[in-house]
């Protein structure tokens, strides 16, 4: 117990109440869920919706003749150098970002992305939004901590040898008589 409460005793420092926890063992301090961070969802998807260029272009797939006439397929671009600063994100966010995303940015820096699911253009532009906001959220989430080393404890090492102790002694009483 610190002077202003009690102490995280992986990272030293104050115990954060507040994190949400993926698991009861206490494996959320060495693995912090990786979305905590200050952008919400709401907030990508309306920097997204502001500085995307939306392509329209023919669709393949089923429709009958209104395929071959309607530009149902989306392409969204989105600017990731102009989108990182929106979200107040630095340089060295923004490579890890790009690094993350891979061959889904093309040579200009933008994130690309197709939807010709449906057979409606704005249903499309929906489904292409709401993509590119749940890449963009894993993509500039900060790196998970490193997995610490740990051993198992005295108490957890003499169970496993009594438990393999009682096993030899089961099987061996399975044997038949010696003469």
């Amino acid at each position: 117990m610190g002077r202003d409460g009690p102490v995280d005793r992986w990272t030293g420092g104050p115990v954060d109440r507040t994190a949400r926890h993926r698991c009861s063992a206490g494996l959320d301090r060495l693995f912090p869920f990786p979305y905590d961070w200050p952008v919400t969802r709401a907030e990508i998807d309306s920097q997204i919706r502001r500085l995307a260029v939306v392509v329209h272009s023919r669709s393949g797939g089923p429709g009958g003749q209104n395929v071959n006439k309607v530009n149902t397929r989306v392409t969204l671009h989105v600017p990731l150098s102009e989108l990182a600063p929106a979200l107040g994100q630095g340089e060295t966010e923004l490579e890890r970002a790009v690094r993350r995303l891979g061959k889904r940015v093309n040579r200009d820096g933008e994130l690309v992305i197709h939807s010709s699911v449906t057979r409606s253009q704005q249903r499309n532009v929906e489904r292409a939004i709401q993509r590119a906001a749940e890449l963009i959220e894993e993509a500039f989430a900060p790196p998970v901590a490193p997995r610490r080393p740990t051993r198992p404890g005295k108490r957890a090492r003499e169970r496993r040898l009594e438990i393999k102790r009682a096993t030899s002694r089961k099987k061996t009483l399975r044997r038949p008589p010696e003469e």
